[in-house]
């Protein structure tokens, strides 16, 4: 049953995602610099930093765990969060991104979380 608030307007609206670059099951060609956008419905709390991550799929290091990539999350607005990664993302891979707890800024927490962002990387050219 998802949260419901009331709205200013009166209205009710549950915490949604309503964008997201790149989009689910995208393949994209860009290798770095890549910014990961993920807009919000309603105003979030910047704090929930430790609750995300990003990490190349089907891929593992020598102790056999997933490959975190490593990034800087921020908040342009109160509503989009951004993740731009550290390194150059490998061609013709997968790579998911986790928000494992969201919150609004009054303490509402979202339906869809765990949310999972999954896309690829073409050969980027």
């Amino acid at each position: 049953m998802p949260w419901f608030v009331q709205t200013s307007a009166g209205d009710f609206a549950s915490i949604k995602i309503v964008k997201t670059s790149p989009t689910d099951a995208e393949e994209i060609n860009v290798l770095k610099d890549l910014v990961i956008t993920i807009q919000f419905n309603r105003d979030m709390d910047p704090t929930m930093q430790e609750d995300f991550l990003m990490d190349q799929r089907d891929a593992t290091d020598e102790q056999g765990n997933p490959i975190e990539i490593q990034g800087d999350l921020t908040w342009p607005d109160a509503k989009t969060l951004q993740f731009k990664p550290k390194t150059v993302l490998k061609p013709q891979s997968s790579y998911q991104v986790s928000l494992f707890s969201v919150l609004t800024k009054d303490g509402e927490s979202m339906d869809q979380a765990p949310f999972r962002l999954v896309f690829t990387t073409g050969s980027g050219q």
